[in-house]
């Protein structure tokens, strides 16, 4: 018999620790298990055998699929069993058998995860890792400590991230691409390891970019590739978006700049 608690659905085989908070309209599926020291927010659904473990936060409306498990142990040496957070907004869909770690201390202390993401299924978003707004994750993509994807990216199948990588806002990697260095904002970067091609002009589209802006990155990533800096100052000057890519490329970094064709 399914139990209900003040418009909290849980099925009887779940497990529910008392040290748990599930805020209104929350569903729980069969087998699930909810830890200790959990926040769940109104309206989140959880599916069948889906895990939130200790010291998670999840906010409203989120959808955890099949089997996913959030805020297990970081796979880190360095990791002594300190208490680590993982902290995840609204409006997510978290496909089935993905799994997002909680961080270290040495990294901070928390794995965040923004809100209206799309994790496909089977991706692991690893310790100390920073997953911004609007992003697609598409089934297996593999992200290592520490790394960092801006709001609106988006990783193909199979995609793997090296440590302490960024893949700038608006940009696409190609399906079974290695990043071993960071992506560039409002690009496409593909290969193995993934080097930058163009502009992601189909992306920029449906992200409302127009056209005029869209051309003015055009001609900024050549000037970057072409290392024009009398281009490159004409531009950042009309351009924000093109200022901004210049900033990229110029900033600090920690795995350097993904090469260009």
């Amino acid at each position: 018999m399914i139990q209900t608690i003040s418009s909290v659905t849980i099925h009887p085989t779940a497990l529910v620790d008392e040290g748990a908070i599930l805020e209104s309209g929350v569903q729980v599926g069969a087998f699930c298990v909810i830890e200790d020291n959990v926040r769940i927010g109104a309206g989140t659904i959880l599916e069948t055998g889906a895990q939130v473990l200790r010291y998670t936060t999840l906010g409203q409306r989120n959808r955890v699929g099949k089997y996913a498990i959030l805020g297990g142990e970081p796979m880190d040496l360095k990791f002594s069993g300190e208490v680590t957070h993982l902290q995840i907004g609204d409006d997510n869909d978290i496909r089935e058998f993905s799994t997002v770690h909680r961080g270290t201390a040495f990294g901070g202390a928390l794995t965040k995860v923004g809100n209206h993401n799309l994790v496909m299924a089977y991706v692991h978003i690893t310790h100390d890792c920073r997953v911004g707004d609007h992003t697609i994750i598409a089934n297996a993509v593999q992200i290592a400590g520490h790394a960092v994807i801006e709001d609106f990216v988006r990783l193909s199948a199979t995609v793997g991230v090296h440590q302490y990588c960024r893949i700038g806002a608006h940009s696409i990697v190609g399906m079974m691409s290695k990043v071993a260095q960071d992506v560039l904002p409002f690009t496409i970067a593909d290969g193995h390891p993934a080097r930058h091609f163009t502009i992601n002009k189909v992306g920029l589209e449906r992200d409302g970019f127009s056209a005029s802006e869209i051309a003015l990155l055009v001609k900024a990533f050549k000037a970057l590739r072409n290392k024009d800096a009398d281009l490159m100052r004409d531009l950042g000057a009309l351009s924000p978006h093109a200022a901004r890519l210049f900033a990229a490329a110029g900033g600090a970094t920690q795995r350097g700049i993904s090469k260009f064709v």
